[in-house]
């Protein structure tokens, strides 16, 4: 077997060449997504939105992210088992939603300690209480990326991810 032909044929290059572009539209979502809260939100705005950003990935990690890497590894040893594969999808979906509607329900009875505890001041408990409601949406979406990514269909994550990085742009801009 040549070298050149072990290449072509090796999954992993294939899957990486592939992931540069969602790479690249992540890496250029980002710039444009910081310059544009730079230029409106000035260097106080961004502080506050360094705070939000950071609770929002310890939101997202409690209520989906724990169980990401598990459903991955999971679905991909037993995609060929029907039963297990039925099992680890309805636990993994039970014990998501579980976690995401304590997450959930904790961040909605107290989004006014939240918004002071992130933003110090009380007049931003509605933005606690949107991420209450949008939190499961979020928990759901890992939760399908993580069953797509385990079948290895790493083109549709690929695809879903890139979307998905040009649709967070446009919604924030």
């Amino acid at each position: 077997m040549s070298f050149k032909k072990s290449i072509k044929d090796n999954p992993l290059i294939k899957v990486a060449s592939f992931n540069s572009l969602s790479v690249f539209v992540r890496l250029i979502s980002g710039f444009v997504i910081s310059k544009a809260f730079a230029y409106f939100l000035m260097p106080q705005g961004m502080a506050i939105t360094g705070n939000l950003r950071s609770f929002l990935r310890s939101c997202q990690g409690i209520s989906a992210g724990a169980t990401q890497n598990g459903v991955i590894k999971y679905i991909s040893e037993f995609k060929d088992d029907d039963i297990k594969l039925k099992q680890i999808i309805s636990t993994s979906f039970f014990t998501i939603i579980f976690f995401t509607t304590l997450v959930s329900l904790f961040l909605l009875f107290f989004a006014n300690f939240f918004s002071n505890l992130v933003f110090n001041t009380l007049q931003y408990s509605y933005v606690i209480k949107v991420l209450s409601c949008v939190l499961p949406i979020y928990a759901i979406n890992i939760f399908l990326l993580s069953i797509i990514n385990g079948l290895e269909k790493y083109k549709n994550v690929v695809i879903i991810n890139t979307i998905g990085y040009i649709v967070n742009v446009i919604i924030l801009l």
